[in-house]
């Protein structure tokens, strides 16, 4: 008997009458269930793994086959998520426009620039009023808050979903 018919007549008649199913997967023939699996019908198969694997080909493919190493690297490594809450809308992964979303500015109340909204000004003047104290402590506190908002959302990477 050829190694091809002793695979045909192994998968075709004794490995059902046995109860037991076989399958390629990823280069490797798997038998279930092994409990039923002899010393000698593992040694017969392990005898005709390369002649088993062609007849049966591969059951489930490498499902990342066609992907190149580097995308394969890419979807398998680690993920740098974000690890504190989102303050606008405290979710630690969001939406685009969440970045966008800006508190409005305060308004100047003083000077050649009364009236005019904080983001409406140069950035030397408003270092200015705060570094000298101008405008009073409400206006200086929101100019601190808005700034600070402003300058974390420019620096801030937050993944985006799709």
């Amino acid at each position: 008997m050829t190694p091809e018919e002793a695979a045909h007549d192994l998968v075709d008649h004794r490995l059902p009458e046995a109860g037991i199913s076989i399958i390629a997967r990823e280069g490797n023939l798997v038998l279930t269930p092994r409990a039923a699996v002899t010393a000698e019908l593992h040694a017969e198969v392990i005898g005709l793994k390369a002649v088993l694997l062609e007849l049966l080909g591969d059951a489930e493919p490498d499902p990342f086959g066609q992907l190149s190493e580097a995308d394969r690297r890419f979807l398998l490594g680690p993920r740098n998520w974000p690890t504190e809450r989102c303050p606008r809308c405290d979710r630690f992964m969001h939406a685009k426009w969440c970045l966008e979303i800006v508190e409005p500015a305060p308004t100047i109340p003083f000077g050649k620039h009364r009236g005019k909204t904080l983001d409406q000004v140069p950035d030397d003047y408003l270092r200015w009023a705060i570094g000298n104290g101008v405008g009073g402590e409400t206006f200086l506190a929101e100019a601190k808050a808005w700034r600070s908002q402003r300058d974390n959302s420019r620096h801030q990477q937050v993944p985006v979903l799709p």
